[in-house]
């Protein structure tokens, strides 16, 4: 599955092979995004619950019951659910890492915005919540990749990773195709050009037939009854 979204990834890369729609607006996003991570620490509260309301989301999505939800401040949280099978069990301890809970919505948002001010504005959103979604991601696996406990040794390190990997590959897949896109049907075509030698299409309403632009045919001639054949009069017959 690696290679499959390594595949899906280059194909984004290859069919954007130009500057960003909002360029200014998405370099912007990113330079503040650098200087935020790089300038001040990660505010942990901040950061465990959205770890924490990633299990919470995947748990309800999944129907699988919660039973308390735990936040502190750089001591870590806990959300403790009823006990499921070993795939569901894998999907919510797997959701802190692969869910983009802050860039998702600024992503669909920005898809949706028509070109403007608002639609530059969420380009810069996108490309600092791209930044920080990798910076959580960093330190979700930092603090958690040795843990004997924790949830990737729960569901096993090297499928976890190859997980993670997949997802993260994805992830940066759609958003190089909403921010080099401007609108929405855009960003619908991927599947067209991910496939090899694949070419983008668009699926449109059947079209009324073109009218005739040459001089106008003359209308046809109304329906007329045949000719009878006129009468001859009858001759009369010669006495013998």
């Amino acid at each position: 599955m690696v290679p499959a979204a390594a595949q899906v990834l280059m194909a984004t890369v290859n069919h954007h092979r130009h500057a960003p729609v909002d360029a200014w607006w998405v370099g912007l996003g990113l330079a503040l995004g650098l200087v935020v991570t790089l300038w001040r620490r990660p505010n942990w509260f901040i950061h465990t619950l959205i770890h924490e309301t990633c299990h919470l989301l995947v748990a309800t999505a999944l129907l699988v019951p919660v039973h308390r939800l735990v936040v502190s401040d750089g001591r870590g949280g806990q959300v403790e659910h009823q006990a499921t099978g070993p795939l569901r069990s894998a999907l919510i301890a797997l959701a802190p890492y692969t869910l983009p809970l802050v860039l998702a919505p600024l992503l669909i948002a920005r898809a949706l915005t028509g070109e403007g001010t608002a639609r530059g504005i969420l380009s810069a959103a996108c490309a600092l919540g791209y930044i920080t979604h990798l910076t959580g991601l960093f330190h979700n696996l930092r603090l958690n990749l040795r843990d004997a406990t924790g949830d990737l040794a729960r569901v096993g390190r090297v499928l976890s990773l190859a997980v993670i990997a997949t997802v993260l590959q994805l992830v940066t897949a759609w958003t190089c195709a909403v921010l080099w896109s401007g609108t929405w049907h855009a960003v619908a075509v991927v599947p067209a050009w991910v496939v090899p030698g694949g070419q983008p299409s668009m699926s449109s309403p059947a079209s009324a037939p073109e009218p005739q632009t040459g001089p106008a045919a003359a209308p046809p001639a109304p329906d007329r009854p045949a000719a009878i054949p006129a009468l001859q009069p009858e001759q009369p017959l010669e006495p013998r």
